[in-house]
């Protein structure tokens, strides 16, 4: 049984967050664990799988007191799963990251091969173990975070929210697994807002101020009430000239890769109008969303909000994660950030603020206090106030209600309500159906096939530092005969000195790029992140300022013909470059580069160098490039959305806009990297030596050394 007794905690700011809490969880028994946002629901979550120890109380799991146990036992008897998958995986493959938490325990390979396949094939993913993580749907997502946890064949559950991103179809396959799971004599405790996934409960925890736990039978306690927004005027009784005008796309074509989204499709949303937008993962919901904010241009068709071309930031766009939008000093300031991108004065900027506060209902006294120190309804209210500030005359709504409570739940729909019936266009795209169909005047459903779509997950194209799940020659290869060939390629770059050299090299990415089925935009793509570095290492080479140009500009500032040629070749250096690990990333998984590097540093483990967390954090960091791409590109869109004009202005004022970007993106790596710490930890590692899964190195690697050292040499002699 896991037992928590008389648990209180406190972080170190000293605000009391739990006090004597006591819940018991037994085997084959699932414990639904509610209460309001900010109760401590994920505190006690991570305090119950061991992440984080109480300031008092004990926690006993099958006698085993988990203070007086390691974190690798830990794993071995209690697994957390959260809402946001993404946040917890270590690798880009699917078999990959189901594999980390047995190997962090040291078990045999066949062992660890027995239990991935097992893990996978209940969560209804056998057969997707080459899979890239980026390619499965929001549901299956969700699947293989919990296989990963599986695969620990560990004796307890603790699932935050795992149903509160998915559609009706992905949450019925979850619960289903997780039934399963139940049968099996696995004891689950479940943290939820949702009414719904308090049906079946053993028993229902209700944890609510001053913090204490209260246990409830679910056969004899009603389940947690839902509040409803107030009824509002619906669109037939909205004079009819006015269902005419509003928000047009009309013969709209748009997808990404190979996969068509809309084809010729055209939508309307009339002032006055709330309407929802629900459907598959995968359906287009958050492509539809995107352009008809301006933010991405589709393929064919046009975008018109009242008779007129929709320009970025003519539209209010709140997205998922508030996150995404935060990243001024004060509240104030974020609220404002809007109007003033829209020139306004300060007299008509403060009375915008003081109206989305009232609108949000945030009292006056949070101007002041720090966006970030915030809790998560908060910050969801203050990047919708920053939304409403810009008083469009339409609005989306991306998943509103993700991760709130019942009462935060209501205060956003009523908030959606009042908009609608101040004769704005409002467009909610959600899962909750039930949460909102008694306030919509109407519902639009995408997909599935014969509709509006085929479910397509697959992004745009590869990202920078992403694996690209193909069989091909290259992808064959031994990760350490490919870290020593792009160690021996990127010495090439450097040694070259004409413009044939070069060209050499240039036809060998050509050719690399081919066998890791990666095309030239993607690696024109690539470079758009290394832009100022680029253009940096150009420019350094380029100018002078003694008088001694070739080429003046003003005063004895100019460009010399033969800084311009350096400055080219620095610039097709650093390309090859990129190009070259770009290569080496899409045919590679990360754990194994990471497995390789090790083997690389292995003789430098014997005079104390920690080889293992260094490779370990190598594999973190690919991990992270091709998410950290696509954060830059969702945050990107979110400022657009509020009006920022990143090509517009002096180049002081461009920089100053991009700190919209920035300082949110900075946010969001720390928030990643303590999520994978977390991940990574009650999963099982130490820091230790982990299982050798083994990579046994042939001819035909042999000959991919050979060919890099023989290129080399080649580059050296022209």
């Amino acid at each position: 049984m896991l037992s928590v007794s008389h648990v209180s905690f406190a972080y170190e700011q000293g605000v009391s967050v739990l006090t004597d809490v006591c819940l018991s969880l037994k085997p084959g028994q699932r414990v639904a664990l509610v209460g309001s946002n900010g109760s401590g629901k994920s505190t006690l979550a991570r305090i119950a799988c061991g992440d984080l120890r109480p300031c008092s109380g004990s926690v006993i799991i099958d006698g085993y007191d988990i203070a007086e146990a390691s974190h690798a036992d830990i794993a071995c008897l209690v697994g957390f799963v959260s809402q946001d998958p993404l946040s917890l995986f270590v690798s880009s493959n699917v078999a990959d990251e189901v594999t980390f938490g047995p190997r962090c325990l040291g078990l045999p390979p066949r062992e660890i091969e027995r239990r991935v396949k097992l893990a996978l094939k209940d969560c209804g993913l056998g057969g997707f173990e080459e899979r890239n993580i980026y390619e499965l749907s929001g549901g299956e997502q969700q699947r293989l975070a919990l296989a990963s946890v599986l695969a620990m064949d560990c004796r307890y559950l603790v699932l935050d929210e795992v149903t509160s991103q998915l559609d009706a179809e992905s949450r019925k396959g979850l619960r289903s697994v997780i039934q399963t799971l139940l049968a099996r004599g696995v004891g689950v405790l479940e943290i939820t807002h949702r009414s719904s996934d308090l049906d079946g409960a053993d028993k229902v925890v209700r944890l609510d101020a001053p913090f204490d736990a209260q246990e409830n039978d679910p056969s004899v306690e009603p389940h947690a009430s839902r509040l409803v927004a107030p009824g509002r005027q619906k669109i037939g009784a909205v004079k009819a000239q006015a269902r005419t005008q509003g928000l047009r796309l009309e013969h709209v074509t748009a997808g990404y890769a190979s996969c068509i989204v809309f084809d010729n499709r055209s939508f309307f949303f009339p002032f006055g109008q709330l309407t929802l937008v629900v459907g598959p993962s995968g359906a287009g919901k958050s492509t539809l969303a995107r352009i008809a904010a301006g933010v991405q241009v589709a393929s064919k068709g046009e975008v018109t909000l009242n008779g007129k071309a929709v320009r970025p930031g003519d539209v209010g766009l709140s997205f998922q994660r508030p996150e995404d939008q935060l990243f001024c000093n004060t509240v104030g300031e974020e609220i404002a950030f809007g109007p003033r991108n829209e020139g306004l004065g300060d007299e008509e900027v403060s009375s915008r603020v003081h109206k989305a506060l009232e609108v949000v209902g945030l009292s006056e006294g949070m101007l002041e206090r720090s966006p970030f120190e915030l809790s998560g309804g908060q910050k969801r209210r203050i990047a919708l106030a920053s939304v409403i500030s810009l008083e469009p005359s339409a609005y989306i709504f991306d998943e509103p209600t993700a991760g709130l409570d019942a009462t935060g739940c209501a205060f956003v729909r009523q908030v959606a309500c009042e908009l609608a019936t101040s004769g704005a266009a409002v467009v909610v795209i959600t899962h909750d159906v039930e949460e909102w169909s008694s306030v919509a005047d109407e519902v639009m459903e995408l997909g599935p096939v014969g509709k509006e779509t085929t479910a397509c997950h697959s992004p745009q194209a590869p990202l920078f530092g992403s694996y690209v799940s193909r069989s091909g020659w290259l992808h064959q290869r031994d990760p350490l005969a490919k870290i020593i060939s792009l160690a021996v390629l990127t010495i090439a770059t450097f040694v070259v000195r004409d413009i044939g050299g070069i060209a050499f090299l240039l036809f060998i990415l050509m050719l690399a790029s081919k066998q890791a089925h990666i095309g030239w935009r993607s690696i024109i793509s690539f470079l758009r992140p290394a832009s100022v570095i680029l253009i940096f290492s150009l420019l350094a080479n380029a100018l002078v300022v003694d008088g001694s140009y070739d080429l003046r500009f003003f005063g004895t500032v100019g460009l010399t013909f033969g800084g311009v040629a350096r400055g080219t070749f620095a610039v097709a250096r650093i390309s090859l470059v990129v190009g070259y690990v770009a290569v080496v990333c899409a045919t590679t998984h990360p754990p194994d580069l990471a497995h390789a590097a090790a083997r690389a540093l292995g003789p430098l483990a014997h005079i104390g160098v920690p080889v293992t967390d260094i490779s370990m954090m190598l594999s973190l960091v690919l991990r992270f490039i091709p998410e950290n791409v696509d954060a830059f590109k969702r945050i990107h869109a979110a400022q657009q959305a509020r009006g920022v004009c990143f090509n517009e202005g002096s180049i002081m004022e461009r920089l100053s806009h991009w700190k919209a970007v920035l300082i949110p993106l900075f946010v969001e790596l720390f928030s990643r990297a303590d999520d994978v710490a977390h991940s990574m930890q009650v999963r099982g590692y130490t820091g230790t030596l982990m299982t050798d899964m083994g990579f046994n190195s042939g001819w035909r690697d042999h000959l991919l050394v050979a060919a890099s050292v023989a290129s080399c040499i080649v580059c050296a002699v022209l």
